[in-house]
C-alpha cells in the first residue's frame, strides 16, 4: 500500500471527501479507497452574499417585539397605579370608558390654556406616554439614512408647528384634527403617521404640567420628577444596592416624568458576555475594540494565499511581504 491521500472540498452546506491510496513510484496502481459527501444545514441564510443574515435574527426581532410590548404595558400600568393614587383616574374600571371617549388631543390643547377636570389630566399624562416620540440611544443613527429621513420629518413638523404658532405639537394637532374632512382627505392633513421627536412630547409635558398645576395642588415638583429629581434618558436603571432609591418606589424616585420617558441604553449586561476560545478566563473582546480588530487583522493575512503564475502554485506570504501587507492595512478602512 502506498501513501493514502484525504482530500476535502469544503461547501457552506457540504464537506466532500475521497480517500486515495497514493504510490508516487508506481502511479499506474494508485487508486481510489473511498468517496463520500457529507451535507448539513448552512449556519446563516444567504451564505457568502452581501444579505447573509444569522439564522437568529428573525429570533431575535422577535424577542425583542416582545419586550418592547411587555415594557410598554409595564410602563402604562404603573402610570395608571400613581395616577389613581393621587387621584387623577378612577380606581373603578368601569368610570375609564368615559374618560377614553374623549378626544385627547383637543384635552392636551385645552390644558395649556383651562382648567381640566383631575381624571382628564390623567388622560392626558397617559396619552403622552403612549406617544412619547422618538429617541434614538444609538451613536450609529447617526449615519443611517432612514433615521436621517425619520429626523428630516420630524424637523418639518416642528417647522410647521412653529410657523402656525401653535405652542405644542399636542395644541398643533388638535388643530390639525379639526380642520380634517375624513371624506375629502389632503396631503398632510393626518394627525396619526407622524415622526415626532421626543423633547416635543419633554416640552409639552412641562408646558401642561406647568398650567395645571396652578389648578391642582398635587401637581408638585417633587411629583413630577421625584426626591431624586430629574434624570436625562436614555438611562440604566438603578441598581437595587444604590442607595438613592432605598426605600423608594419607582415614581417617589423618579416621579411622573421618569414614568412616561424613562428609556433604556442600548447595553450588554457583562453577565450574558460569554468566555474567549483563546482566553478562557477572560470575557469575550468587543468586536469593536483595537485588539479584536488586530485578531482580525492577522488572522485575514495569515490566512492569505496568492498564485505564483510562474510556478502555478498557492504560495504564502514571506515574512517581508507579511510586514508590508499589514502595514498597509492598518491604515485603511477597507481594500480590494
Amino acid at each position: 500500500m502506498g501513501k493514502l491521500v484525504l482530500g476535502l472540498d469544503l461547501g457552506p452546506n457540504s464537506i466532500g471527501w475521497a480517500l486515495v491510496d497514493d504510490d508516487p513510484t508506481k502511479p499506474a496502481e494508485s487508486k481510489l479507497v473511498d468517496v463520500g459527501v457529507r451535507i448539513f444545514p448552512e449556519g446563516v441564510d444567504n451564505f457568502d452574499t452581501s444579505k447573509e443574515i444569522s439564522r437568529n435574527e428573525d429570533r431575535r426581532i422577535a424577542r425583542g417585539m416582545r419586550r418592547q410590548i411587555r415594557r410598554r404595558a409595564r410602563r402604562r400600568r404603573k402610570l395608571k397605579e400613581a395616577l389613581i393614587g393621587i387621584g387623577l383616574w378612577p380606581s373603578v374600571p368601569g368610570e375609564e370608558a368615559g374618560l377614553y371617549q374623549k378626544d385627547p388631543y383637543a384635552l392636551r390643547d385645552r390644558a395649556l390654556r383651562e382648567r381640566l377636570e383631575p381624571f382628564e389630566v390623567g388622560r392626558v399624562l397617559l396619552h403622552l406616554n403612549q406617544r412619547r416620540g422618538f429617541l434614538s440611544n444609538r451613536k450609529k443613527d447617526r449615519g443611517d439614512k432612514e433615521v436621517q429621513g425619520m429626523l428630516a420629518e420630524i424637523n418639518e413638523n416642528e417647522r410647521e408647528r412653529r410657523d402656525g404658532g401653535f405652542p405644542t405639537i399636542g395644541a398643533w394637532l388638535a388643530e390639525k384634527l379639526t380642520m380634517m374632512d375624513h371624506h375629502v382627505r389632503k396631503e398632510n392633513d393626518q394627525v396619526r403617521n407622524r415622526h415626532l421627536a421626543r423633547s416635543q412630547y419633554e416640552d409639552e409635558f412641562e408646558a401642561i404640567w406647568t398650567a395645571q398645576a396652578k389648578f391642582h395642588p398635587v401637581l408638585t415638583e417633587n411629583l413630577k420628577y421625584g426626591k431624586i429629581g430629574k434624570q436625562k434618558y436614555p438611562a440604566k436603571p438603578i441598581p437595587r444596592y444604590d442607595q438613592r432609591g432605598k426605600g423608594l418606589s419607582p415614581i417617589e424616585a423618579f416621579g411622573i416624568y421618569g414614568a412616561i420617558f424613562f428609556q433604556r441604553p442600548m447595553y450588554w449586561p457583562r453577565s450574558v458576555v460569554g468566555l474567549c476560545e483563546l482566553e478562557p478566563k477572560q470575557k469575550r473582546c468587543p468586536r469593536g475594540d483595537r485588539h479584536a480588530q488586530r485578531f482580525r487583522l492577522l488572522q485575514e493575512v495569515n490566512n492569505l494565499r496568492y498564485t505564483d503564475p510562474d510556478v502555478g502554485d498557492e504560495c504564502e506570504l514571506s515574512t517581508t511581504e507579511r510586514s508590508l501587507l499589514l502595514d498597509y492595512l492598518s491604515t485603511r478602512d477597507k481594500a480590494t
